[in-house]
């Protein structure tokens, strides 16, 4: 079944997105009984063999490869333990990567208590996908953090420790056929207690470091994922955290973590040489108190560049346009257009439609300073095409051509004949010629070819003899016989 996702990148292509998802669903079903679409209208959409007479809950089990480097699964009778390879317990604020693996196509949930699976809180991953892989990440707060974020609540280290510092997560799934786990599968954590030793971690950045910025931009807004609530500051120099210039905005409450980590955001100016310098120091809730020597910066700066776009993004060519004449329908053509300039000489991504208020249709090859897509089936007529394309950087052009594909069903003329020692002849349009000295009813395929090409023809002069001649073009549309009496 995995042809179906073939079939689907093709016909998007082509763009047929819509008619995809009217049919998808009917075609998987087709295939037989038993085939069933999964995770439809998402980008996991794909058609599966679901055994109907299958009544065991999905086996599940670690998944390996997905771990965190450094990390290691520790089984159990239930589940595993998650710990480093040394079998210490994880530091706080440190992203951790884990999952499992399911049998069969799946929906797994977790809860901080053993629960039917209906009642669980929420998907594993926060993903209701049915898949045979989940995967998770979770990074765990410090006691210390916690005890700032609720201090009104009077919480105390050993509390906030004994809840956290214990951490086991019950894991259920479903298959398609409803079939689930009545004993859950266990992933025990644990925290390391203690102070909070380490520096933040700059986990990654939007845009990437490296990323190219539109010509003649002269600021760019970026966003700094860290590990754990910091305050970040940044230097056109390599500084330490203390002697950095420029402050960022930073989210540093434990609830304002967001997918990838706690946020911190500024924007940058683009110069000729545009590379950044960032640090960070955690803990800010100690920021101004007896404790701020307890934080702990960055000993070495994320470094951070951006490019710039050296001109702007053109499309010089579209094609095809004019006239375009061909001899049946339906018509084959290609669409073509060729840019250059912008942020990777050229290279972008193009769109096309046939009307000003339609959709974009994505190029079936681009990503390239090249972009094709083929049509099979055109019929005559007039035709407008916008083309927009669009680099890495965000630069754009768009630009439009306007064809014709015009049906030829006229036999082409003998418009010229004269004696140069060769009977020559013009035709009006390319075209093939032929000729018999008998009479016009000769057959085709059994006269004699002239010679020359496109649109001038020649054969031997003799005299006393008639000639009888015939043309055809390029979509073999005959003309009449033509009679020369050579004198």
């Amino acid at each position: 079944f995995q042809a179906e996702d073939g079939i689907r990148d093709v016909e998007r292509s082509r763009g047929l997105g819509d008619v995809y998802k009217r049919q998808s669903k009917y075609r998987c079903e087709s295939l037989g009984q038993a085939c069933e679409l999964i995770n439809e209208g998402s980008e996991e959409e794909q058609c599966v063999w679901s055994n109907p007479n299958d009544a065991s809950a999905p086996v599940i089990e670690p998944w390996e490869e997905i771990l965190t480097p450094g990390y290691k699964y520790e089984k159990t009778a239930n589940g595993v333990k998650i710990k480093t390879e040394q079998g210490e317990c994880l530091e706080a604020f440190t992203p951790l990567l884990f999952g499992i693996k399911t049998n069969e196509f799946s929906q797994c949930k977790f809860d901080m208590e053993n629960k039917d699976y209906e009642n669980m809180g929420d998907y594993f991953g926060f993903n209701n996908l049915y898949r045979k892989n989940h995967s998770m990440s979770l990074t765990m707060p410090s006691v210390d953090a916690i005890l700032n974020e609720f201090n009104e609540t009077n919480l105390t280290y050993y509390y906030v420790l004994d809840k956290i510092g214990e951490m086991r997560l019950y894991v259920k799934c479903q298959d398609k056929n409803g079939n689930k786990n009545i004993k859950p599968y266990l992933i025990d954590i644990c925290i390391k207690p203690g102070p909070d030793k380490t520096a933040p971690m700059i986990l990654s950045s939007n845009p990437e470091s490296g990323s190219y910025v539109k010509f003649n931009q002269t600021e760019q807004e970026i966003t700094l994922y860290v590990n754990e609530p910091a305050e970040c500051k940044w230097s056109l120099q390599d500084k330490n955290y203390e002697d950095m210039e420029n402050e960022m905005s930073c989210l540093t409450g434990l609830q304002e973590a967001g997918l990838y980590g706690w946020t911190c955001t500024t924007t940058l100016p683009i110069q000729n040489s545009s590379t950044f310098y960032f640090r960070c120091k955690d803990q800010p809730w100690l920021k101004g108190t007896a404790n701020e020597s307890e934080r702990n910066a960055n000993q070495e700066s994320f470094v951070y560049e951006l490019k710039k776009s050296e001109s702007e993004l053109k499309i010089d060519k579209i094609e095809p346009n004019g006239t375009i004449i061909g001899g049946t329908e339906p018509f084959s053509i290609t669409l073509k257009a060729e840019t250059s300039g912008g942020a990777e000489n050229g290279k972008a991504t193009c769109w096309f439609k046939f009307s000003s208020d339609g959709s974009w249709i994505r190029f079936f090859d681009t990503f390239s300073s090249i972009h094709e897509q083929s049509f099979d089936f055109m019929l005559s007529g007039l035709y407008n095409v916008y083309v927009r394309c669009e680099d890495v950087a965000g630069n754009e052009d768009e630009k439009e051509t306007r064809f014709k594909l015009d049906l030829d069903t006229t036999p082409p003329k003998i418009i010229r004949v004269y004696n140069d020692g060769m009977l020559k002849i013009t035709t009006n349009e390319d075209a093939e010629c032929v000729y018999s000295n008998d009479n016009c009813n000769f057959v085709w395929e059994n006269a004699t070819k002239m010679g020359g090409i496109e649109k001038e023809h020649e054969a031997g002069w003799e005299s006393g003899k008639t000639y009888y001649l015939k043309c055809k073009d390029l979509w073999n549309n005959k003309g009449s016989c033509f009679i020369v009496k050579a004198v």
